[in-house]
Protein backbone atom coordinates (compact mmCIF):
# COMPACT_ATOMS: atom_id res chain seq x y z
CA UNK A 1 0.00 0.00 0.00
CA UNK A 2 2.41 1.87 1.04
CA UNK A 3 4.45 1.99 -2.62
CA UNK A 4 1.51 2.13 -4.39
CA UNK A 5 1.23 6.15 -2.43
CA UNK A 6 4.87 6.21 -3.17
CA UNK A 7 4.62 5.81 -6.77
CA UNK A 8 1.61 7.98 -7.02
CA UNK A 9 3.24 10.94 -5.27
CA UNK A 10 6.28 10.45 -7.46
CA UNK A 11 3.98 10.51 -10.76
CA UNK A 12 2.02 13.61 -9.61
CA UNK A 13 5.33 15.35 -8.89
CA UNK A 14 6.44 14.31 -12.14
CA UNK A 15 3.56 15.87 -13.75
CA UNK A 16 3.75 18.54 -11.71
CA UNK A 17 6.50 19.68 -12.45
CA UNK A 18 6.83 19.41 -16.23
CA UNK A 19 3.85 21.07 -17.44
CA UNK A 20 4.56 21.57 -20.75
CA UNK A 21 5.36 17.78 -21.50
CA UNK A 22 2.30 17.24 -20.18
CA UNK A 23 0.49 19.23 -22.29
CA UNK A 24 2.44 17.17 -25.34
CA UNK A 25 1.09 14.41 -23.68
CA UNK A 26 -2.55 15.23 -24.21
CA UNK A 27 -1.46 16.47 -27.64
CA UNK A 28 -0.34 13.01 -28.17
CA UNK A 29 -2.91 11.72 -26.09
CA UNK A 30 -5.75 13.02 -28.30
CA UNK A 31 -3.62 11.65 -31.17
CA UNK A 32 -4.24 8.01 -30.08
CA UNK A 33 -8.00 8.20 -29.34
CA UNK A 34 -8.66 9.79 -32.97
CA UNK A 35 -6.35 7.06 -34.64
CA UNK A 36 -8.36 4.66 -32.40
CA UNK A 37 -11.71 5.55 -33.39
CA UNK A 38 -10.76 6.00 -37.33
CA UNK A 39 -9.17 2.69 -37.32
CA UNK A 40 -11.49 0.41 -35.37
CA UNK A 41 -13.21 -1.87 -37.51
CA UNK A 42 -16.26 -2.77 -34.99
CA UNK A 43 -16.73 1.10 -34.63
CA UNK A 44 -17.22 1.35 -38.44
CA UNK A 45 -19.17 -1.94 -38.55
CA UNK A 46 -21.69 -0.07 -35.97
CA UNK A 47 -21.72 3.00 -38.04
CA UNK A 48 -23.02 1.07 -40.88
CA UNK A 49 -25.52 -0.46 -38.92
CA UNK A 50 -26.96 2.91 -37.57
CA UNK A 51 -27.01 4.12 -41.21
CA UNK A 52 -29.14 0.81 -42.08
CA UNK A 53 -31.00 1.13 -39.31
CA UNK A 54 -32.11 4.66 -39.97
CA UNK A 55 -33.50 3.37 -43.40
CA UNK A 56 -35.71 1.10 -41.94
CA UNK A 57 -38.27 3.57 -40.81
CA UNK A 58 -39.29 4.74 -44.51
CA UNK A 59 -39.17 0.73 -45.69
CA UNK A 60 -41.72 -0.46 -42.44
CA UNK A 61 -44.00 2.35 -42.91
CA UNK A 62 -44.81 2.03 -46.45
CA UNK A 63 -47.21 -0.34 -48.39
CA UNK A 64 -46.89 -3.90 -48.90
CA UNK A 65 -46.17 -4.50 -52.40
CA UNK A 66 -49.71 -5.24 -54.61
CA UNK A 67 -50.02 -8.65 -55.37
CA UNK A 68 -50.98 -10.05 -59.32
CA UNK A 69 -52.46 -12.94 -59.92
CA UNK A 70 -53.43 -15.21 -62.79
CA UNK A 71 -56.15 -17.88 -62.77
CA UNK A 72 -57.13 -20.52 -65.84
CA UNK A 73 -59.60 -23.35 -64.88
CA UNK A 74 -60.46 -25.87 -67.46
CA UNK A 75 -62.98 -28.66 -66.67
CA UNK A 76 -63.88 -29.75 -70.29
CA UNK A 77 -61.86 -31.77 -72.28
CA UNK A 78 -59.97 -30.11 -74.87
CA UNK A 79 -58.16 -26.28 -74.14
CA UNK A 80 -60.81 -23.70 -75.14
CA UNK A 81 -61.70 -20.53 -73.34
CA UNK A 82 -65.39 -19.64 -72.68
CA UNK A 83 -66.99 -22.34 -75.30
CA UNK A 84 -67.46 -24.82 -72.27
CA UNK A 85 -69.37 -23.66 -69.18
CA UNK A 86 -66.71 -24.57 -67.28
CA UNK A 87 -63.39 -22.55 -68.39
CA UNK A 88 -62.41 -20.11 -66.34
CA UNK A 89 -60.28 -16.83 -66.58
CA UNK A 90 -59.64 -15.06 -63.69
CA UNK A 91 -57.20 -11.79 -63.09
CA UNK A 92 -56.84 -11.08 -59.07
CA UNK A 93 -54.99 -7.82 -57.57
CA UNK A 94 -54.86 -7.39 -54.07
CA UNK A 95 -52.80 -4.55 -51.91
CA UNK A 96 -53.11 -5.08 -48.08
CA UNK A 97 -54.15 -1.80 -46.41
CA UNK A 98 -53.54 -1.81 -42.66
CA UNK A 99 -55.36 -0.05 -40.17
CA UNK A 100 -54.71 3.67 -40.04
CA UNK A 101 -51.72 4.45 -37.96
CA UNK A 102 -50.72 1.42 -38.33
CA UNK A 103 -47.64 2.26 -40.71
CA UNK A 104 -46.64 5.78 -39.00
CA UNK A 105 -46.54 3.23 -35.51
CA UNK A 106 -44.18 1.03 -37.25
CA UNK A 107 -41.96 3.42 -38.55
CA UNK A 108 -42.00 5.44 -35.45
CA UNK A 109 -40.99 2.19 -33.76
CA UNK A 110 -38.09 2.00 -36.53
CA UNK A 111 -36.52 5.41 -35.64
CA UNK A 112 -36.75 4.56 -31.94
CA UNK A 113 -34.83 1.21 -32.52
CA UNK A 114 -32.59 3.28 -34.94
CA UNK A 115 -32.05 5.77 -32.26
CA UNK A 116 -30.99 2.86 -29.63
CA UNK A 117 -28.40 1.44 -32.55
CA UNK A 118 -26.55 5.36 -32.99
CA UNK A 119 -26.66 5.48 -28.75
CA UNK A 120 -25.18 1.81 -28.66
CA UNK A 121 -22.69 3.09 -31.07
CA UNK A 122 -21.89 6.26 -28.73
CA UNK A 123 -21.30 4.36 -25.75
CA UNK A 124 -18.79 2.06 -28.03
CA UNK A 125 -16.93 5.08 -28.83
CA UNK A 126 -16.41 6.15 -25.48
CA UNK A 127 -15.23 2.83 -24.30
CA UNK A 128 -12.51 2.79 -27.11
CA UNK A 129 -11.62 6.54 -25.91
CA UNK A 130 -11.33 4.85 -22.24
CA UNK A 131 -9.20 1.78 -23.13
CA UNK A 132 -6.54 4.33 -25.06
CA UNK A 133 -6.85 6.57 -22.41
CA UNK A 134 -5.94 3.85 -19.58
CA UNK A 135 -3.71 1.92 -21.83
CA UNK A 136 -2.01 5.46 -22.07
CA UNK A 137 -1.84 6.55 -18.72
CA UNK A 138 -0.76 2.62 -17.68
CA UNK A 139 2.43 3.75 -19.99
CA UNK A 140 2.93 6.64 -18.29
CA UNK A 141 2.90 4.98 -14.79
CA UNK A 142 4.97 2.68 -15.65
CA UNK A 143 7.55 4.97 -16.87
CA UNK A 144 6.88 6.72 -13.69
CA UNK A 145 7.78 3.51 -11.58
CA UNK A 146 10.84 2.74 -14.01
CA UNK A 147 12.05 6.18 -12.72
CA UNK A 148 11.85 5.94 -9.17
CA UNK A 149 13.14 2.78 -9.69
CA UNK A 150 16.38 4.12 -11.39
CA UNK A 151 16.80 6.86 -8.78
CA UNK A 152 16.31 4.16 -5.76
CA UNK A 153 18.69 2.09 -7.16
CA UNK A 154 21.08 4.84 -7.37
CA UNK A 155 20.50 5.87 -4.06
CA UNK A 156 21.21 2.31 -2.66
CA UNK A 157 24.29 2.45 -4.75
CA UNK A 158 25.03 5.09 -3.00
CA UNK A 159 24.62 4.02 0.47
CA UNK A 160 26.83 0.55 -0.63
CA UNK A 161 29.56 2.90 -0.93
CA UNK A 162 29.55 4.83 1.59
CA UNK A 163 29.02 1.92 4.06
CA UNK A 164 32.23 0.32 1.87
CA UNK A 165 34.48 3.36 2.45
CA UNK A 166 33.32 3.21 6.52
CA UNK A 167 33.98 -0.55 7.04
CA UNK A 168 37.64 -0.21 4.80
Amino acid sequence: MISILVVAGALLGALQAAPATATAADDTLAALVEEALARNPDLRAAEEAVNAARERPAQTSALADPALGVTYTNEGWSPSLGGMPDSILAVMVSQDLPYPGKRRLRGEISALAADEVAQQVGRMRLGIAAGVRRAYYGLLLARAVTGLTDEQADVWRQIEAIARARYA
